[in-house]
């Protein structure tokens, strides 16, 4: 999780060409870290909410993810508006992330916000949470009896509803909620995992690294490269995010066990090597994602030059340790969720 965010950081500063580029994609690649984030915090709630929850009663447990779906909206609201303003202060000084409403038209913008219509980009993902929560506390039900496969049907059933009538939330939640059932099941999981044949663990293993590599490099070269390759448009529309295909889940799905796969392995090195900021992140995701604009802004104002290779690298470097420090404020650790 403190690697998604640590990527959603760099390219919403989007300050490239940048070393960053070659760990992000830029952000643009088949699928990103937001879809990631997405999934593991579905992950993650499944197993705290419903596979530790089991034995908790169920109405205070769905009572406590209601009043968590209310404090994300009220940030998603205070964050947008605050970022809608800076971002329209501080166009002139950098390309800041575009938002549909004129200049000033504040009307437009507490009707947007608020309806959930237009969220600003940089806390888009507490909109999406916001509602995958509240939708969670019948899922958390229904997998409290058991029933996953009739929360995967719904899910399935929602997730075409969403293609057909271009409900964001709807095409998205595929990647919230069958993570979900894996967390709910982890401990299973891990321990069917844990006890399969060595030479088959390790084919399933390399198969799935194989798969992502080969997909990868060809999302790399559609995306940079297509005026090598045939029918870029055609392909590179297959995995579009805004429409947010049937292959544009199945890569997601792809790319993030890869991910689980080698974050598993390599644990131990990144405790050792990244002295405890990426896992901070991690563990304050969602105070890192909201008040990351504000560093971003701020890189705005102070770094004006914006095609420099090292000094983007720079800037990203700044970004991750510049929300790192801020988030450890204890005023901000005091008001912000985690």
């Amino acid at each position: 999780r403190g690697y998604f965010v640590t990527v959603i950081i760099i390219d919403h500063l989007s300050r490239f060409p940048s070393l960053w580029q070659f760990i992000t994609g830029r952000g643009i690649l088949w699928t990103s870290a937001a879809e990631g984030f997405v999934m593991i915090s579905g992950m993650i709630l499944g197993y705290v909410r419903g596979h530790k929850g089991l034995m908790s009663p169920y109405l205070p447990l769905a009572l406590k993810i209601l009043k968590r779906a209310a404090v994300l909206y009220v940030w998603m609201v205070i964050s947008s508006l605050g970022y809608v303003a800076l971002t329209w202060e501080l166009a002139s000084k950098r390309d800041m992330p575009w938002y549909d409403a004129t200049v000033g038209d504040w009307p437009t913008v507490f009707h947007q916000v608020i309806t959930m219509e237009l969220p600003h980009l940089w806390v888009h993902f507490l909109y999406l949470y916001t509602i995958f929560l509240l939708v969670a506390v019948p899922a958390i039900w229904l997998l409290r009896q058991r029933q996953p496969w009739m929360l995967a049907a719904f899910s399935v059933v929602g997730y075409i509803y969403g293609l057909a009538h271009d409900v964001e939330w709807l095409r998205m939640q595929v990647l919230f909620f069958f993570p979900m059932i894996a967390g709910f099941y982890l401990p299973y999981v891990m321990e069917w995992w844990q006890n399969l044949d060595l030479q088959l663990k390790k084919t399933l293993a390399w198969t799935i690294y194989a798969t992502t590599t080969i997909t990868l490099v060809a999302s790399v070269i559609y995306t940079f490269f297509g005026h090598l390759v045939p029918n870029q448009h055609a392909v590179n529309e297959l995995f579009n995010n805004a429409y947010f295909g049937l292959p544009g889940v199945m890569i997601s799905m792809l790319w993030f066990t890869a991910l689980v796969l080698i974050f598993n392995s390599i644990t131990p090195w990144l405790h050792r090597h990244t002295k405890g900021v990426l896992e901070y992140l991690g563990t304050h995701s969602l105070t890192a994602y909201i008040a990351h604009g504000v560093i971003i802004c701020a890189i705005a104002i102070v770094v004006t030059v914006k095609n420099d290779y090292l000094v983007n690298t720079a800037a990203g470097i700044l970004a991750v340790f510049g929300t790192y420090a801020l988030i450890k404020l204890p005023l901000l650790r005091r008001i912000l969720p985690r």
